[in-house]
């Protein structure tokens, strides 16, 4: 069986095509609203990791930094302590088995 060019280029260019994933969903690419109680802090340079636990028990970590919240941010990172809660909104992938969220907003819950 004979396929041209043209075919299997757009065979190719159909296969490598983003797929649009939901933006609300942990694991994918965005987080829009994540309320959930820290209980545990890893102080770094320029912020912290966080991890944080849902109100349905599940377990995430977040980075909130000082460049990832940007310039205008008013965040407190005194709020930052475990039992405290905290709304944040981000990136979003798996790591290590657990989704992390990279925060770009942030506020004390």
């Amino acid at each position: 069986m004979k396929f041209s060019f043209a075919a299997l280029a757009a065979i190719l260019l159909i296969a490598c095509q983003p797929q649009v994933q939901n933006e609300t969903a942990i694991g994918d690419t965005k987080v829009e609203q994540l309320t959930a109680e820290i209980i545990e802090v890893i102080p770094g340079t320029d912020g912290s990791t966080v991890l944080l636990k849902d109100g349905n028990g599940k377990i995430y970590s977040a980075v909130l930094s000082i460049p990832n919240l940007g310039p205008d941010s008013t965040f407190d990172f005194d709020h930052v302590k475990p039992g405290n809660s905290i709304t944040i909104s981000g990136d979003s992938f798996m790591l290590d088995g657990r989704p992390h969220v990279v925060a770009r907003t942030a506020s004390s819950g």
